[in-house]
């Protein structure tokens, strides 16, 4: 069932002093979408407006000059319009026992100050047991879709680089198709075949290997392997090349959500190059997707470790995706910085950066980068429309503030492919 909305047009009584405690509570309610907010500091002044006007939800802030915030608190409960009303309390540190005290009395939440938009939303919303629909919220519920990110690195570029170097080709390719598709033995079948046709050959029992850890078998992808260095002592090295075979696989089958395929696949880009980053990644990701949160750490802080290399630029983005979907909008931007650090002028990068800055609510950030995708690449569709909607979402909001910039020349769209 739905939880109930919390209406926009409510009256909200703020008593609190303070020009920066009162600034960011502004900021907060302004992404809460609420407009009839009074900030009021003269205790005399707050007890009058308690007491004959009905608000929907009262915070009182300890920063209070000259006045307990217990008393006040007391006072407002026990006559006037109030009795009911929803009253959450802000305090700082060495502040417990009274915040503890008010809770005892029936405050509805505390929280300790500083606090976030986040803490605050969360903390309103259980006061309230109702929903608070976020500037945010709208921007998301508006596109849909068209917020998911774009997570196009190495797919394409690998897709055409699959190493096919027998006369067969379109046999060759069929058998990988296979592969993509978890039909192991099929693809197996395709290179014995093979290799009845034209032979022993290295890149034929490399085919095999794969094939192998596909299964999730090593120790037969191992002797695949041997078998190939009896044919080229030195072939171990050209099997590192592969790796972006490997991780080709596996990220279409995480997306696809089969993550034990997906981590055969890793490990298979592992055994190619011992210091492949976006095989550690890749391995994180499908222990997180079978529940084994312990092992995913463990790969991931190897990932980290491991010194990357220019190409390994698209790592970060998968970083950044991955951090977003968990709302850690910081973690996600910290990470698309260090992939633009490689390419300053990627578009898809600029977007993934303004789309965690939406998370972050810092939407004329978000409009910036997504004005800088747009000059590298005017048909880029879905960073107009996440533009659009940033706007046609925010500028009703913002009454009497500075107004966004909200020109941008029409250019014939140009759909991208997103994850």
């Amino acid at each position: 069932m739905d939880i109930e909305r919390f209406p926009p047009e409510s009256r909200v009584l703020v008593a609190a002093s303070g020009a920066a405690s009162k600034a960011h509570l502004r900021r907060a309610f302004r992404e809460f979408q609420l407009e009839d907010v009074t900030y009021l500091e003269d205790s005399t002044e707050i007890l009058r407006t308690g007491r004959h006007k009905k608000f929907s939800l009262i915070l009182i802030s300890t920063s209070l000059y000259a006045t307990n915030a217990y008393d006040l608190f007391f006072l407002i409960r026990q006559e006037g319009k109030n009795k009911e009303t929803p009253i959450v309390l802000l305090y700082t540190q060495g502040e417990e026992a009274l915040a503890k005290r008010v809770s005892m009395m029936g405050a509805n939440g505390i929280i300790e100050r500083p606090i976030s938009t986040e803490i605050l939303q969360e903390v309103l919303e259980e006061s309230l047991g109702m929903r608070i629909v976020t500037i945010a919220d709208k921007i998301e519920e508006k596109l849909g879709a068209d917020l998911e990110l774009i997570d196009d690195y190495c797919d394409d570029e690998v897709a055409g680089e699959l190493p096919i170097s027998c006369a067969s080709e379109s046999s060759k390719e069929r058998g990988f198709e296979m592969l993509e598709d978890d039909q192991c033995e099929g693809a197996e079948k395709v290179f014995l075949d093979l290799m009845k046709e034209h032979g022993d050959s290295v890149e034929l029992y490399f085919d095999l290997a794969e094939v192998c850890f596909a299964r999730g078998e090593s120790d037969a992808a191992e002797e695949m392997l041997l078998k190939a260095e009896q044919i080229d002592p030195e072939s171990r090295k050209s099997f590192m090349h592969r790796e972006r075979s490997f991780v080709y696989r596996g990220n279409k089958k995480l997306r696809r959500e089969k993550h034990s395929s997906a981590k055969n696949e890793f490990n298979g880009a592992i055994a190619a190059n011992g210091k492949s980053v976006s095989g550690y990644f890749g391995l994180s990701e499908s222990y997180r997707g079978l529940g084994d949160e312990t092992r995913a750490e463990q790969h991931h802080k190897t990932a980290m470790s491991i010194d990357q290399r220019p190409q390994d630029f698209h790592v970060y983005n998968r970083i950044g995706i991955s951090a977003r979907q968990e709302k850690d909008y910081k973690k996600a931007i910290d990470a698309y910085d260090r992939s633009l650090a490689f390419d300053p002028d990627d578009p898809v990068l600029i977007y993934n950066k303004a789309v965690a800055l939406v998370g972050m609510r810092l939407y004329k950030s978000a409009i910036a980068n997504l004005d800088k995708a747009l000059d590298i690449d005017p048909g880029f569709t879905e960073a107009r429309n996440v533009r659009s909607a940033i706007i046609e979402v925010m500028v009703p909001s913002r009454k009497g503030r500075e107004p966004i910039n909200t020109d941008r020349p029409k250019e014939k769209p140009r759909m991208r492919k997103t994850g």
